[in-house]
């Protein structure tokens, strides 16, 4: 943690993302997502196949824009859905269609399982949205009819799918499904919910299948009880760190009580959030935290601050944060040094914030003085308020929360619009 990426506001995550500009919570985890394209997945015996060739949506872009229209007219989704192709050799390895049609799957399902033979199929999830839909888990026959279609509702209670880890468009529910033909069944691992949100291993249980009937078997037994209270004990700290957010973002934010790289990372970031006057949904400031130079590593962190420098000259207008874990005047050193490489108003236009200790705060605004930057004073032991609109619950953050769909889903328009008029004129050319 020390010379942080930017924050990206995309229109790809729109309802996440404003929510977390206005109202930052813990660190959620970040979903990339490639155009869904023509896929081909094989039985484990390699003798079938099912090509699954999704809807044409143009682009990532344009299908969000109709997808946020549609839910603002509340017009009925536009039709189409993913195809696909069941297909298996025959005995001069020749392939051979079994069934094709179109699927539950309103782009393209995420992952789908063959069974030799190609006797059942099975998809999971859907693109860009996993474990939300009706066919979480989708099972279809020899012919291609859907024998069973679930819900991840129809599977675990509300309670405990509240308690899986979140990222900004889905939830993650599963591990690798797997296709039992011995025990004749569909195997689902299910993720079991940890109270621990920083535990990188995950437990599961698993949620089985008939192939016969695409019907769910029943979860029973000492694991199953098991999971379900470990899914309670995990809400229940989820809402514990949800109070104790809510409490950091309505109070007076002080720097770190503890000295180190990452509270400190943290404390700039939010100290930027409540102190910036602008208004664009795409600001950001560079955060830097030089390390303690007694630290083995000390030497990168004050090349990163000449880089936030020089970064500042590159582009107007940009702000950047600085902190340190170590003694405050080395920071004022490294900053000078970074600072008198560039020449005179270089850096008009931007702004610097850096917490310091008061002792500092002076030769700190006179070696950014030349610079033409504006300082801003982060003082760790005087509590800076909360912006109105960040309060979560309150009536300004409503406002701006629908302030900022309404621009950002008209930056997707003309973004769109443009795209397009500039596809056209290639195309002329």
């Amino acid at each position: 943690m020390g010379r942080p990426g930017r924050t990206i506001f995309t229109f790809l995550f729109l309802l996440g993302t404003v929510a977390a500009a206005l109202t930052p919570v813990t660190p959620a985890q970040a979903d990339s997502w490639a155009m869904p394209e023509q896929t081909v997945y094989h039985s484990p015996n390699k003798g079938c196949r099912v090509t699954v060739t999704p809807r044409e949506i143009g682009s990532q872009l344009r299908y969000f824009e109709r997808k946020v229209a549609e839910s603002e007219s509340k017009a009925q989704p536009q039709p189409g859905f993913a195809q696909a192709k069941a297909e298996c050799k025959d005995q001069k390895g020749r392939w051979q269609g079994v069934w094709s049609g179109l699927i539950s799957n309103e782009v393209a399902p995420v992952q789908v399982l063959v069974s030799n033979g190609a006797r059942r199929v099975a998809t999971f999830d859907n693109w860009h949205q996993v474990g939300y839909g009706d066919n979480v888990v989708s099972i279809y026959n020899e012919t291609g009819q859907l024998l069973g279609r679930y819900a991840l509702e129809e599977l675990v209670s509300a309670e405990y799918i509240a308690a899986l880890p979140h990222s900004v468009s889905s939830i993650r529910w599963r591990g690798e499904p797997r296709i039992d033909e011995q025990a004749n069944r569909l195997i689902v691992p299910l993720a079991v919910p940890s109270v621990d949100p920083s535990d990188d291993k995950t437990d599961y249980i698993e949620l089985t299948f008939s192939l016969d009937t695409g019907k769910l078997n029943p979860l029973v037994g000492m694991r199953w009880d098991k999971a379900q209270a470990d899914a309670k004990a995990a809400k229940t700290a989820m809402a514990r760190a949800e109070e104790a957010r809510r409490l950091y973002l309505i109070n007076p934010l002080f720097g770190p009580a503890t000295n180190d790289e990452r509270n400190w990372h943290g404390y700039l970031e939010e100290a930027y959030a409540r102190l910036t006057l602008s208004n664009d949904i795409w600001a950001y400031a560079t955060i830097t935290v030089l390390r303690d130079p007694q630290a083995g590593d000390y030497k990168v962190s004050e090349k990163w601050v000449d880089e936030a420098i020089a970064d500042l000259a590159e582009v107007s207008g940009d702000d950047a944060s600085f902190a340190t874990v170590g003694p405050p005047d080395n920071l004022v050193r490294v900053l000078g040094k970074a600072l008198g490489r560039q020449k005179p108003g270089n850096l008009k236009g931007s702004t610097i914030y850096v917490a310091i200790p008061s002792s500092h705060r002076d030769e700190t605004a006179r070696i950014i003085a030349p610079t033409g930057a504006k300082f801003v004073w982060l003082d760790p032991a005087t509590g800076i308020p909360q912006r109105t609109e960040r309060v979560p619950g309150s009536p300004e953050q409503a406002a701006a929360q629908e302030r900022m769909l309404r621009d950002m889903s008209g930056d997707a328009s003309g973004a769109a619009k443009a795209a397009s008029k500039m596809a056209d004129e290639a195309s002329k050319k």
